[in-house]
C-alpha cells in the first residue's frame, strides 16, 4: 500500500483503520467536522463534563 497523507492534518496511511476520501482528507478529519460544532459551545462541554464526572465518582478507587 502506498503512504498517502491527509490534505488537511498529518495523519497517514500508517494510523490503524483510517481512510481517506476522493479530495485526500482522511476519515478522522471528517468525523471531527460532524462535532466542531459542538466543540464551540462551551456551556455545553462544560455540562456534559461535569455529568461525565457525577457519573465516575465512587466507582473505583
Amino acid at each position: 500500500m502506498e503512504k498517502q497523507t491527509c490534505s488537511r492534518c498529518l495523519n497517514d496511511t500508517r494510523v490503524p483503520g483510517i481512510s481517506f476520501d476522493a479530495e485526500g482528507v482522511c476519515s478522522i478529519c471528517r468525523e471531527f467536522e460532524k462535532w466542531q460544532e459542538n466543540l464551540n459551545d462551551y456551556d455545553a462541554l462544560e455540562r456534559l463534563w461535569l455529568k461525565r464526572l457525577d457519573d465516575c465518582r465512587g466507582k473505583g478507587k
